[in-house]
């Protein structure tokens, strides 16, 4: 029996783990090199995040998919960027652009959008706000995050500022916070340690937490910090927020007076004036913080890939590892000497080549945490509703009483309990509003659809550029080989105007009712 096979089986195997180490070799050489990342560029620090895969791929011995196509990509970081599918006209520019770098160019113009303001200040008013917390407060809130979001405000500064609102809920939108939260210290507490330092406390509020190292005395500790803070019981309530001089909580067990304590274990000396709440705002804001960098930068991975490289995504503590811990080191390490610019971050992870790769076919979740090939995403009900005004290109410059209930109600019908983009969020009433539903059925008749309208009046085109634009604005992309030819014998047999409108009506229709079209892929 030969035994050639083996050895040069054993040949592989020893070169793989060579180069397996001489990888790691330089990405530890680059990365000490540049420690001082104030002065990396963001494309620096994207070229770092993809040699820590590569590193980590061949260490596993897989292959990452190949960069997805100009399409796809353009699509996929529009929706993530500014929670909006691309229109035709920016697909093709963008497939006609020969620039080397004419990605990082479109990163860096999405970010400047205020669509992207709309869409980070809609995904934060939802970490940071209940469900049922009044719709007009919500509206508010909103605003208020979407003007700071606008401006670029440092993410250090965005939560100082909310952490230390003062005021009524109409005199100041940050605290609406606390209204949302009752002003209840354990709420306040098990809210912020959750949002800003992607910390699970509340488990520890009624007993030691099963899993984590967190006591019942942490919980009520931290929770100390918000004892004097006096504030409305809810949205509708007009009680301002404030500090009072006095006032503490107790252990539910040994009723004792809880000393305000930081959870990296530290207590808080009770020798200043100044409130509590200010003092810990400066404390969850620091740069030291070993919770701060890392929940934001975990946040910003998480709106870019469905997933947190720390998973679920508001779960930091010792026992839950990160998949790629050096990766998350490097853009909290990143996060911090850039000054806590969120939109930097987000455009380091834009840009670098991992979130560019190509999606995988169902989305599995073990391709997912591999991070080798992007995961196919639901839309959220939100991103749903404004890509089929988007689409079927319904401009609105001011939305009617109408619009704004019609709105409502299909965000209501479309909301699914989990938040998870990597779980299927319809079901039957999702399917059946957008195959009989009236604003579906709206959109894609040559009678009221804009463009269908426009592009039935075009002298301009022919049957198939027609045809190609209606699967630009929907899906993103032109018909497939195999799809051309019964797009075009629905033509054939119309030659009236209004039976070949009628025929661009239905393939809109088809279109918006295809699963690709409520995918981020």
């Amino acid at each position: 029996m030969s035994l050639k096979p083996k050895r040069e089986c054993d040949q592989g195997l020893n070169l793989l783990k060579l180069l397996s180490a001489l990888v790691a070799c330089l990405i530890g050489a680059a990365v000490a090199q540049g420690d001082d990342l104030s002065k990396a560029s963001p494309e620096a620090v994207s070229a770092r995040i993809d040699r820590l895969f590569e590193q980590a791929w061949l260490s596993a011995g897989v292959a990452p998919a190949p960069l997805a196509d100009d399409a796809t990509f353009l699509r996929r970081v529009t929706l993530d960027l500014t929670g909006l599918i691309p229109t035709a006209g920016e697909i093709r520019a963008f497939q006609a652009d020969s620039r080397p770098d004419k990605r990082q160019i479109v990163i860096a113009d999405l970010l400047t959008r205020p669509r992207h303001s709309n869409h980070l200040a809609r995904l934060w008013r939802e970490i940071l706000l209940p469900r049922n917390t009044d719709a007009t407060a919500v509206a508010a809130f909103e605003a208020w995050l979407q003007n700071r979001f606008q401006q670029n405000l440092v993410y250090d500064r965005l939560v100082q500022d909310i952490l230390s609102a003062r005021g009524t809920v109409a005199q100041s939108e940050p605290a609406i916070f606390f209204a949302a939260n009752s002003t209840k210290p354990e709420d306040l507490a098990a809210s912020s340690s959750r949002a800003f330092l992607g910390l699970q406390v509340r488990c520890a509020q009624c007993h030691d937490h099963p899993f984590a190292s967190w006591k019942q005395s942490d919980f009520w500790g931290f929770a100390a910090f918000y004892a004097r803070v006096q504030g409305p019981a809810g949205a509708g309530d007009q009680t301002p927020v404030d500090d009072r001089a006095d006032g503490e909580v107790r252990h539910p067990k040994t009723l004792k007076a809880m000393i305000p304590q930081f959870l990296d274990g530290r207590q808080f000396a009770e020798s200043t004036a100044e409130p509590r709440r200010a003092v810990l705002a400066r404390w969850i804001t620091a740069a030291d913080n070993p919770f701060f960098a890392r929940a934001a930068v975990n946040r910003a991975w998480w709106l870019m890939f469905g997933r947190g490289l720390v998973q679920p995504v508001d779960d930091l503590g010792a026992n839950n590892p990160a998949s790629h811990p050096e990766v998350l080191k490097l853009l909290a390490d990143d996060f911090v000497a850039g000054g806590f610019d969120l939109r930097r971050t987000l455009q380091i992870i834009a840009g670098s080549k991992v979130y560019q790769l190509a999606s995988q076919e169902g989305g599995a979740r073990e391709g997912a945490a591999a991070y080798t090939a992007m995961a196919v995403r639901s839309l959220s009900a939100a991103q749903v509703y404004d890509a089929l005004l988007q689409a079927s290109g319904q401009r609105v410059s001011s939305p009617t009483p109408e619009m704004i209930r019609e709105r409502s109600a299909f965000l209501a019908q479309f909301d699914a309990p989990s938040r998870d983009a990597l779980e299927f969020q319809g079901g039957i009433p999702q399917v059946l509003s957008l195959l009989n539903g009236s604003m579906v059925a709206r959109l894609t008749d040559p009678t009221t659809s804009d463009l269908i309208a426009a592009l039935a009046d075009s002298p301009f085109l022919n049957d198939r550029q027609r045809i190609e634009t209606v699967f630009l604005a929907t899906v993103s992309r032109s018909p497939r080989n195999n799809e051309w030819e019964p797009m075009l014998k629905i033509f054939e047999s119309k030659h009236t105007a209004e039976s070949r409108a009628q025929a661009l009506g239905d393939i809109l229709w088809a279109l918006l009712n295809s699963s690709e079209f409520v995918l981020n892929r």
